[in-house]
């Protein structure tokens, strides 16, 4: 995987989450908690799949 290469650490992909997370909140009006959850559903399952096999 390319993400390997970049040695990626927990608290970076929550950095990127969470950066992600504000720049949607800060510039998509149509932006709730539900949707919020569901991106967070998503991004989550994407994490985890990375930390679990080395990415």
């Amino acid at each position: 995987m390319i993400h390997k290469r970049f040695r990626l650490t927990p608290e970076m992909y929550e950095f990127w989450r969470t950066s992600l997370l504000q720049t949607l909140a800060k510039n998509d009006p149509e932006y709730t908690p539900a949707l919020e959850a569901a991106w967070n559903t998503v991004l989550s399952r994407g994490i985890d799949f990375f930390l679990e096999h080395g990415g």
